[in-house]
C-alpha cells in the first residue's frame, strides 16, 4: 500500500512497517538574474510594465490616505500635582 503525505510517499511494507521512498533531489534555487536572461525582449518588457504599475497602484494609495504626524504623536501624560 502507498499512502501519499504531503511531497513524501510511503509504502506499508509486510508487517505495517512504514518505509519511505527516496524523495527526488530539491532543486536549486534560481536568482532572478537567470531568469531574465532567459526571457524574451516581449517578456522583459511586460515585466517592466508591471512593475511601474505596482509602483504607481503603491504611491496612489499612499496619496488617497496620507499619514498625518498627529497620528503617531502619543500625547503627553500630565499629572497635577495635588499640592
Amino acid at each position: 500500500m502507498i499512502t501519499a503525505i504531503g511531497h513524501l510517499s510511503l509504502k506499508v511494507a509486510q508487517g505495517g512497517a512504514w518505509m519511505s521512498d527516496p524523495s527526488p533531489s530539491i532543486p536549486r534555487p534560481i536568482s532572478p538574474g537567470q531568469v531574465w536572461v532567459c526571457l524574451t525582449a516581449d517578456y522583459r518588457a511586460r515585466a517592466i510594465r508591471l512593475m511601474a504599475q505596482l509602483a504607481f497602484n503603491l504611491v496612489a494609495a499612499e496619496a488617497d490616505s496620507p499619514i498625518k504626524e498627529s497620528d503617531h504623536v502619543i500625547p503627553a501624560q500630565y499629572t497635577q500635582n495635588p499640592n
